[in-house]
Protein backbone atom coordinates (compact mmCIF):
# COMPACT_ATOMS: atom_id res chain seq x y z
CA UNK A 1 0.00 0.00 0.00
CA UNK A 2 1.55 3.23 -0.83
CA UNK A 3 0.13 6.18 1.27
CA UNK A 4 0.48 9.40 -1.50
CA UNK A 5 -1.02 13.25 -1.06
CA UNK A 6 -0.51 15.95 -3.36
CA UNK A 7 1.83 17.99 -1.46
CA UNK A 8 1.82 15.60 1.55
CA UNK A 9 -0.23 15.72 5.06
CA UNK A 10 -0.65 13.58 8.23
CA UNK A 11 -2.28 10.02 8.11
CA UNK A 12 -3.73 9.83 11.27
CA UNK A 13 -4.95 6.70 13.38
CA UNK A 14 -7.19 7.57 16.24
CA UNK A 15 -6.94 4.82 18.48
CA UNK A 16 -8.06 1.16 17.97
CA UNK A 17 -5.99 -1.61 16.43
CA UNK A 18 -5.30 -1.87 12.53
CA UNK A 19 -3.98 -4.78 10.83
CA UNK A 20 -1.91 -4.19 7.89
CA UNK A 21 0.63 -5.65 5.14
CA UNK A 22 3.88 -3.75 4.54
CA UNK A 23 3.19 0.29 3.81
CA UNK A 24 5.29 2.45 1.31
CA UNK A 25 5.85 6.05 3.34
CA UNK A 26 6.60 8.52 0.41
CA UNK A 27 7.88 12.26 0.81
CA UNK A 28 5.66 14.80 3.01
CA UNK A 29 3.93 12.15 4.70
CA UNK A 30 3.63 11.59 7.93
CA UNK A 31 2.38 8.73 10.28
CA UNK A 32 0.32 10.05 14.06
CA UNK A 33 -0.61 7.30 16.07
CA UNK A 34 -2.74 8.65 18.77
CA UNK A 35 -1.39 6.92 22.24
CA UNK A 36 -4.22 4.02 22.25
CA UNK A 37 -3.77 3.21 18.78
CA UNK A 38 -1.88 -0.14 17.24
CA UNK A 39 -0.72 -0.64 13.91
CA UNK A 40 -0.33 -4.43 13.67
CA UNK A 41 1.75 -6.06 10.84
CA UNK A 42 0.08 -9.36 9.01
CA UNK A 43 1.05 -12.45 9.62
CA UNK A 44 1.30 -13.42 6.18
CA UNK A 45 4.23 -13.35 4.33
CA UNK A 46 2.13 -12.85 1.09
CA UNK A 47 1.70 -9.50 2.47
CA UNK A 48 5.14 -8.33 2.24
CA UNK A 49 6.86 -7.64 -1.03
CA UNK A 50 10.65 -7.80 -1.53
CA UNK A 51 12.57 -4.81 -2.47
CA UNK A 52 16.14 -4.57 -3.84
CA UNK A 53 19.04 -3.97 -2.44
CA UNK A 54 21.32 -4.29 -5.00
CA UNK A 55 22.35 -0.81 -4.67
CA UNK A 56 24.30 -2.12 -1.98
CA UNK A 57 27.53 -4.11 -2.18
CA UNK A 58 26.96 -6.06 1.43
CA UNK A 59 29.79 -8.43 2.99
CA UNK A 60 27.47 -10.44 4.79
CA UNK A 61 23.72 -9.80 3.19
CA UNK A 62 21.09 -10.21 5.52
CA UNK A 63 18.14 -11.47 3.28
CA UNK A 64 16.35 -9.29 5.14
CA UNK A 65 14.48 -7.67 1.72
CA UNK A 66 10.83 -6.99 3.42
CA UNK A 67 9.68 -4.36 5.89
CA UNK A 68 6.32 -3.43 7.12
CA UNK A 69 6.90 -0.18 6.90
CA UNK A 70 9.35 1.22 4.01
CA UNK A 71 10.67 4.08 2.42
CA UNK A 72 12.88 4.64 -0.44
CA UNK A 73 14.13 8.28 -2.33
CA UNK A 74 11.40 10.13 -0.01
CA UNK A 75 12.07 13.25 2.39
CA UNK A 76 10.37 14.97 4.79
CA UNK A 77 8.64 12.03 6.18
CA UNK A 78 7.79 10.85 10.01
CA UNK A 79 6.42 8.62 12.39
CA UNK A 80 5.31 10.55 15.52
CA UNK A 81 2.57 9.63 18.23
CA UNK A 82 2.56 7.60 21.44
CA UNK A 83 0.54 4.69 19.73
CA UNK A 84 2.40 1.38 18.81
CA UNK A 85 3.66 -0.27 15.99
CA UNK A 86 3.81 -4.30 16.64
CA UNK A 87 5.01 -6.56 14.02
CA UNK A 88 3.80 -9.75 15.08
CA UNK A 89 7.20 -11.11 14.64
CA UNK A 90 7.14 -14.24 16.36
CA UNK A 91 3.72 -15.14 14.62
CA UNK A 92 5.65 -13.96 11.01
CA UNK A 93 8.72 -15.49 11.42
CA UNK A 94 6.88 -19.12 12.50
CA UNK A 95 4.15 -19.04 9.45
CA UNK A 96 7.60 -18.42 7.30
CA UNK A 97 9.60 -21.89 8.30
CA UNK A 98 6.29 -23.52 8.64
CA UNK A 99 5.59 -23.00 4.81
CA UNK A 100 8.90 -23.44 3.96
CA UNK A 101 8.91 -27.09 6.15
CA UNK A 102 5.59 -27.27 3.42
CA UNK A 103 7.47 -26.94 0.31
CA UNK A 104 5.04 -24.11 -0.30
CA UNK A 105 7.38 -20.71 0.03
CA UNK A 106 10.73 -21.77 0.25
CA UNK A 107 13.60 -19.59 1.61
CA UNK A 108 16.34 -20.30 -0.39
CA UNK A 109 18.68 -18.90 2.41
CA UNK A 110 17.58 -21.08 4.79
CA UNK A 111 19.72 -21.43 8.01
CA UNK A 112 19.97 -24.86 8.21
CA UNK A 113 22.39 -25.33 10.82
CA UNK A 114 20.06 -22.78 12.95
CA UNK A 115 17.11 -24.48 11.61
CA UNK A 116 15.48 -20.98 11.11
CA UNK A 117 14.31 -19.15 8.27
CA UNK A 118 16.19 -16.18 6.54
CA UNK A 119 13.97 -14.13 4.74
CA UNK A 120 11.91 -12.03 7.53
CA UNK A 121 10.44 -8.73 7.01
CA UNK A 122 12.08 -6.08 9.32
CA UNK A 123 9.98 -3.71 11.53
CA UNK A 124 10.91 -0.49 9.20
CA UNK A 125 13.30 0.24 6.57
CA UNK A 126 14.22 3.02 4.59
CA UNK A 127 16.44 3.78 2.06
CA UNK A 128 18.44 6.95 0.77
CA UNK A 129 15.94 9.18 2.41
CA UNK A 130 16.63 12.79 3.42
CA UNK A 131 14.80 14.81 6.81
CA UNK A 132 13.44 12.02 8.75
CA UNK A 133 11.97 12.27 12.33
CA UNK A 134 10.65 9.96 14.53
CA UNK A 135 9.33 10.87 17.71
CA UNK A 136 7.65 9.60 20.78
CA UNK A 137 6.00 5.71 19.22
CA UNK A 138 6.45 2.30 20.34
CA UNK A 139 7.89 -0.04 18.49
CA UNK A 140 8.07 -4.07 19.36
CA UNK A 141 8.35 -7.74 17.73
CA UNK A 142 9.96 -7.49 14.36
CA UNK A 143 10.32 -10.70 12.45
CA UNK A 144 13.78 -9.24 11.70
CA UNK A 145 15.71 -5.69 12.63
CA UNK A 146 13.92 -3.33 14.09
CA UNK A 147 14.51 -0.16 13.22
CA UNK A 148 16.80 -0.12 9.76
CA UNK A 149 18.45 2.79 8.21
CA UNK A 150 20.31 2.80 4.37
CA UNK A 151 22.40 5.78 2.75
CA UNK A 152 19.91 8.61 4.81
CA UNK A 153 20.41 11.97 5.21
CA UNK A 154 19.47 14.28 8.30
CA UNK A 155 17.73 11.77 10.47
CA UNK A 156 15.97 12.12 14.21
CA UNK A 157 15.33 9.14 16.40
CA UNK A 158 13.50 11.16 19.43
CA UNK A 159 12.18 9.52 22.65
CA UNK A 160 11.33 5.74 21.05
CA UNK A 161 10.38 3.08 23.03
CA UNK A 162 11.83 0.03 21.03
CA UNK A 163 11.09 -3.98 22.02
CA UNK A 164 12.13 -6.06 19.70
CA UNK A 165 12.67 -9.87 20.88
CA UNK A 166 10.50 -11.69 19.10
CA UNK A 167 12.33 -14.17 16.89
CA UNK A 168 16.37 -14.10 15.99
CA UNK A 169 18.96 -11.21 14.90
CA UNK A 170 16.10 -8.52 16.32
CA UNK A 171 18.38 -5.71 16.22
CA UNK A 172 17.21 -2.76 17.67
CA UNK A 173 18.00 0.25 15.49
CA UNK A 174 20.75 -0.11 12.61
CA UNK A 175 22.26 2.82 10.85
CA UNK A 176 24.19 2.27 8.01
CA UNK A 177 25.73 4.54 5.95
CA UNK A 178 24.12 7.89 7.16
CA UNK A 179 24.32 11.03 7.75
CA UNK A 180 23.72 14.17 10.23
CA UNK A 181 22.20 11.33 12.56
CA UNK A 182 20.59 12.49 15.90
CA UNK A 183 19.43 8.88 17.98
CA UNK A 184 18.17 10.64 21.75
CA UNK A 185 16.00 9.55 24.95
CA UNK A 186 15.24 6.28 23.71
CA UNK A 187 14.50 3.31 25.16
CA UNK A 188 15.51 0.23 23.61
CA UNK A 189 15.29 -3.88 24.78
CA UNK A 190 16.67 -6.22 22.01
CA UNK A 191 17.39 -9.68 21.60
CA UNK A 192 20.42 -8.80 19.47
CA UNK A 193 22.43 -5.53 19.19
CA UNK A 194 20.82 -2.33 20.44
CA UNK A 195 22.08 0.60 18.51
CA UNK A 196 24.57 -1.03 15.55
CA UNK A 197 26.20 1.56 13.14
CA UNK A 198 27.24 -0.65 9.49
CA UNK A 199 28.55 0.50 6.62
CA UNK A 200 27.37 -2.21 3.69
CA UNK A 201 28.57 0.65 1.02
CA UNK A 202 31.93 1.04 -0.20
CA UNK A 203 32.86 4.66 -0.48
CA UNK A 204 29.85 5.65 2.10
CA UNK A 205 30.35 5.83 5.42
CA UNK A 206 28.50 6.92 8.73
CA UNK A 207 28.98 10.40 9.38
CA UNK A 208 27.96 12.93 11.77
CA UNK A 209 26.31 10.50 14.26
CA UNK A 210 24.98 11.97 17.71
CA UNK A 211 23.90 8.72 20.43
CA UNK A 212 23.03 10.30 23.82
CA UNK A 213 20.55 9.90 26.89
CA UNK A 214 19.53 6.27 25.76
CA UNK A 215 18.94 3.24 27.87
CA UNK A 216 19.43 -0.03 26.15
CA UNK A 217 19.01 -3.75 27.15
CA UNK A 218 20.90 -6.15 25.09
CA UNK A 219 21.57 -9.85 24.87
CA UNK A 220 24.73 -8.82 22.79
CA UNK A 221 26.33 -5.35 22.13
CA UNK A 222 24.06 -2.08 23.61
CA UNK A 223 26.41 -0.15 20.78
CA UNK A 224 28.17 -2.03 17.73
CA UNK A 225 30.41 -0.75 15.05
CA UNK A 226 30.06 -3.11 12.45
CA UNK A 227 29.55 -6.34 11.32
CA UNK A 228 29.68 -5.28 7.46
CA UNK A 229 32.43 -2.10 8.13
CA UNK A 230 33.28 -1.26 4.04
CA UNK A 231 33.29 1.92 4.04
CA UNK A 232 33.43 3.57 7.82
CA UNK A 233 32.41 5.69 10.64
CA UNK A 234 33.08 9.00 10.77
CA UNK A 235 32.54 11.85 13.63
CA UNK A 236 30.64 9.34 16.17
CA UNK A 237 29.85 10.77 19.38
CA UNK A 238 28.10 8.86 22.29
CA UNK A 239 27.03 10.25 25.51
CA UNK A 240 24.69 9.07 28.68
CA UNK A 241 23.86 5.67 27.64
CA UNK A 242 23.19 3.14 30.50
CA UNK A 243 23.43 -0.57 28.93
CA UNK A 244 21.78 -3.64 30.98
CA UNK A 245 23.07 -6.71 29.59
CA UNK A 246 20.54 -10.00 29.55
CA UNK A 247 22.59 -13.02 29.24
CA UNK A 248 19.35 -15.01 27.57
CA UNK A 249 16.33 -14.23 26.32
CA UNK A 250 13.21 -16.04 26.98
CA UNK A 251 11.22 -14.44 23.81
CA UNK A 252 13.99 -16.39 21.56
CA UNK A 253 12.37 -20.08 22.18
Amino acid sequence: MHFMQKGGGQLYFPAGRYLTGSLQLKSNVTLYLEKEAVLLGSTSPYDYPGFSTEKELKVNNDHFDQALIYAEGAENIGITGEGRIDGQGRELALTIDSLHHTGELVDKHYNTYRKRPNTRPKLLFMRNCRKVELRKTNFRSGAAWGLSFSLCTDLTIDSLHVENRAYWNNDGIDISDCKEVRISNCFINSADDGICLKSHNRGAWNDRVSISNCHIISSASAIKFGTESLGGFKNVTIDKVVRTSTMTCADQR
